[in-house]
């Protein structure tokens, strides 16, 4: 009997700065360096200043690997500095305060979507055992992120306002006692199990929020997503300049989604963001790699096997080019820096390990979710938080910082400098540097552009 091999492990010696082979063929063009100086900038007299700062070592293309958002949602419309300006709301000394509004807790009737600690299902846990992503432990649970570790992420992301928790204790899922429109049909045993509403309590009001169970069997509940922007908006506080809603539970936007893991209503400053997806027990049934997420999605090997393999010229993941056959390989720069210090990280299964990859994908997915309060649209200028995404491998890709057209949006309404930012950035993100990759990557990326703006 022949031996099995293991599959080879990539070397991550290339670094992929442009879009890939695919981009053109997704028809994605990056918008010329001209036109990249110009959206960065406020002032004419500024275009040359943010060129000078700007390297594609540091901040590189969108890799535009197949089926991602730039391909199918194609064409993203740029939005020039000026532009986001123009129809953003306005920072003002009475409404400049940021909530994170906690999850919700479950009261005992709606135990189906009741977040527990270590169970394995319920509406906001796997409904099925999940096996750890490589390991042999199929019974270990995680807890979920804890929201002062993601408040003190957004607090640094959005250096120069003010970031609160705000853990409502009359907000609350109950069960729907009001009206109910009529079922088009006899209730499935499914739907018996998953009434179709459930109530959000918030204050003396509740209000009814659609429920469904998740098509892939994956949770036992899943509760609509425009509805909890409506609770959104009815929460918002006077003072507040934009307020993001975490929950436990999975959530849906369309009834044709399987999933949907965040949305922002913009003009409205309010934005809800779902932790269930981003559950590392979660990745073996998902398809999200860890090996080449950020900064390692830049690794020009993988991007050329991912090409490659849509095309047809490879039949087999150890066809992956070796790190001899991989050209242009950088030796300075912030995402060089970044792969370096994520490699020193070992994939590890550790508990430690694992909730702080759950905590990097909440933070950056937040981040990026809050940006559309700030009026801030998808990014097609470079690899940024700020880009869409179109699935949870291509989520896994996308870098945590903000692009320089991006940044110059942030810091507009912040009045933050960048080198602040760089510095709250570092020293909040410095805790889980040791324990996951993303978060070592960011650090060292961080170290590099403030030296470059220093």
């Amino acid at each position: 009997m022949a031996r099995k091999t293991a599959p080879r492990r990539c070397a991550h010696s290339g670094i992929q700065v442009m879009p890939s082979s695919h981009a053109a063929l997704a028809g994605y063009k990056q918008p010329d360096e001209k036109t990249r100086r110009e959206h960065a900038s406020t002032r004419a007299s500024d275009v040359a200043k943010v060129q000078a700062y700007v390297q594609s070592s540091t901040f590189p293309a969108p890799l535009v690997l197949p089926g991602d958002a730039l391909e199918i949602e194609h064409p993203e419309v740029p939005q020039s500095v000026t532009k986001c300006m123009r129809w953003r709301n306005a920072v003002t000394p009475k409404r400049r305060m940021v909530y994170v509004v906690g999850p919700p807790d479950a009261a005992d009737e709606v135990a189906h979507v009741r977040p527990s600690v270590r169970s394995g299902s319920d509406g906001s846990r796997p409904a099925k055992k999940q096996k750890i992503y490589n390991s042999r432990t199929e019974s270990a649970s995680l807890d979920p992120p804890k929201i002062d570790d993601i408040v003190a992420y957004l607090r640094a992301f959005y250096h120069g306002l003010p970031v609160k928790a705000w853990q409502r204790d009359d907000l609350g899922i109950v069960s729907w006692t009001g009206d109910v429109p009529k079922a088009p049909r006899k209730s499935s045993r499914l739907q018996q199990q998953c009434p179709p509403f459930i109530g959000l309590r918030h204050g003396t009001e509740a209000t009814r929020i659609r429920s469904r169970r998740s098509p892939d069997g994956q949770f036992a509940a899943q509760l609509s997503l425009n509805d909890l922007l409506d609770v959104a908006i009815g929460i918002l506080p006077a003072d507040a300049y934009a307020l993001i809603m975490l929950v436990h539970q999975d959530m849906y936007e369309d009834e044709t989604d399987d999933f949907c893991c965040g949305r922002a209503y913009g003009g409205s400053r309010v934005s809800v963001v779902s932790m269930a997806r981003y559950n590392p027990m979660l990745d073996e049934q998902q398809d999200v790699e860890r090996e080449h997420a950020w900064p390692l999605s830049h690794c020009k090997a993988y991007v050329e096997q991912k090409c490659a393999l849509e095309h047809g010229d490879l039949t087999n993941i150890n066809d992956l080019p070796s790190a001899s056959s991989t050209e242009h390989t950088a030796s300075k720069g912030a995402v060089c820096a970044a792969m370096k210090a994520s490699v020193e990280v070992p994939l590890s299964d550790s508990t430690a390990s694992l909730q702080a990859l759950w905590l990097s994908r909440v933070c950056k997915t937040a981040s990026h979710e809050l940006g559309h309060c700030f009026g801030i649209g998808h990014c097609v200028y470079y690899a940024c938080v700020m880009q869409s995404t179109a699935h949870l491998s291509e989520d896994a890709r996308q870098p945590p910082y903000l692009c320089p057209v991006d940044m110059a949006k942030i810091l507009t309404a912040t009045g933050a400098t960048e080198q602040a930012w760089c510095r709250a950035m570092l020293a909040a993100v410095s805790t889980w540097r040791h324990h996951e990759r993303m978060f070592a990557g960011f650090c060292a990326w961080l170290d590099v552009r403030s030296t470059e703006i220093s």
